[in-house]
């Protein structure tokens, strides 16, 4: 936080890509995600008051940081997945604090790691996760208020032919 953070996360990313790309085995996947939108007015305990005349301007340093970070993580051959990108249509889903999420974003960040490791791996999930701003198709409008929602029914992973 403050003055030179920016340029400070960004030596920061470049020793830890370099870092971790060092250490790991080369034939690891290691996924770099990118950070979901945050709210107007954020309300929580991780803004401290000593870095809270920061919020105003933290929705768009987190854009300017998931740009950075993403094209960063792909230079050093990571891959990356962008969530910001994922839920920009689908705010209705964040919290009132204005960085949380509900359990269906939830469900759908779980989904987009699932299909990202499998189109990495070369495996076929057959069904791709929703377009953004189109996770909840199918669903009903009153989920998360004692209704069940109609849950579609899996299909096989794998042939069995």
């Amino acid at each position: 936080y403050g003055l030179g953070c920016l340029e400070q996360y960004k030596e920061n990313l470049h020793k830890f890509f370099n870092q971790i790309t060092t250490i790991v085995c080369h034939d690891c996947f290691i996924l770099w995600s990118l950070a979901m939108p945050l709210g107007k007015k954020i309300k929580g305990g991780f803004l401290v008051p000593e870095v809270s005349h920061l919020g105003p301007t933290l929705r768009n340093d987190i854009i300017e940081a998931n740009f950075y970070s993403g094209r960063l993580a792909d230079a050093y051959g990571l891959d990356v997945l962008d969530l910001h990108f994922h839920f920009r249509l689908s705010l209705q889903h964040r919290m009132p604090d204005g960085v949380h999420w509900d359990a269906l974003a939830h469900r759908h960040i779980s989904s987009l790691l699932l299909q990202h490791a499998a189109d990495a791996w070369g495996v076929d999930l057959r069904d791709s996760p929703s377009p953004p701003g189109q996770m909840l198709q199918g669903y009903r409008e009153d989920f998360g208020h004692n209704i069940r929602p109609e849950w579609p029914r899996p299909k096989p992973l794998l042939d069995s032919g």
